[in-house]
């Protein structure tokens, strides 16, 4: 069944309505902590911090699984560059601050510290991963 977002699929895994859902780790921490919902495995590469005891898909038994959501802060093309290095810089900022870090921790989340760059090729490299996932396996859209 597709959901439009986490707020609407909660209910139903919390209800068993639904026996198994893919979640961001920070919206299903409260969760997994309140006994609402067992976290089964954790997609990324290394368990989390806040939820060590949970193991990584790749350690269940699915090598080099890694299924990882990325926020990002994005502006038009046209942006000129004065703003956008200023975003930046603000964001570099923000990022360095430990009650930030601390929240990001908190809330089962890792920041990528390489800037645009960095995220870029993150983001190019999980479409590459997933179109070929959705070829291998024959996906087609939801009609």
């Amino acid at each position: 069944m597709p959901y439009k977002g986490t707020g609407q699929a909660a209910p139903d895994i919390i209800s068993g309505q639904v026996d198994l859902m893919f979640f961001g780790s920070a919206q299903a921490i409260s969760g997994v902590e309140g006994g609402q919902i067992k976290a089964l495995g954790v997609g990324t590469l290394k368990r989390l911090e806040r939820l060590p005891q949970v193991a990584t898909i790749a350690e269940s038994g699915t090598p080099d699984f890694a299924a990882n959501n990325i926020w990002g802060v994005w502006a038009p093309a046209g942006v000129p560059d004065a703003y956008v290095e200023r975003l930046r810089g603000a964001i570099t900022e923000s990022l360095a601050d430990p009650e930030i870090r601390k929240w990001y921790r908190d809330s089962a989340l890792t920041t990528m510290d390489g800037g645009a760059d960095e995220m870029t090729k993150a983001i190019r490299d999980q479409r590459a991963k997933w179109a070929d996932v959705i070829k291998a396996a024959n996906i087609k859209p939801l009609e």
